[in-house]
């Protein structure tokens, strides 16, 4: 049976680079949401430690610091649930575009905040 030919073009990446390429992406990508997550996960667990000194300052007895703790770990347990479904009822665009919109009307009211 002949061997069939084939045309490559100049400077095609061969399938084992693509491959190697994306697995890079991938553990890049992997790497940036575990700093993200993991400065969310100290962020929120300072609010325990920092409880006593709080509470001294602010005259709160010990249940309102925990109710604050449990709120907030509520407000994130939800919001990571509506987060989870906004891309798959908005699509990627209307996602990107709300986004963009939220930060953009956050970074208008920083520096009137900053102020007070």
């Amino acid at each position: 049976m002949p061997r069939i030919r084939t045309r490559v073009r100049p400077g095609a990446k061969s399938p084992s680079a693509i491959d190697r390429d994306s697995g890079r992406y991938e553990n890049r990508l992997l790497l940036i949401l575990f700093l993200a997550f993991g400065s969310v996960f100290f962020d929120r667990q300072a609010l325990p430690f920092l409880a006593p000194f709080i509470s001294k300052e602010n005259h709160l007895s010990n249940t309102e610091p925990g109710t604050l703790s449990e709120v907030l770990a509520l407000t994130w347990a939800l919001s990571g649930l509506v987060a989870g479904r906004l891309p798959d009822k908005l699509g990627d665009m209307g996602l990107l575009q709300g986004s963009s919109a939220g930060q953009a009307v956050e970074g208008e009211r920083s520096p009137i905040r900053g102020t007070v």
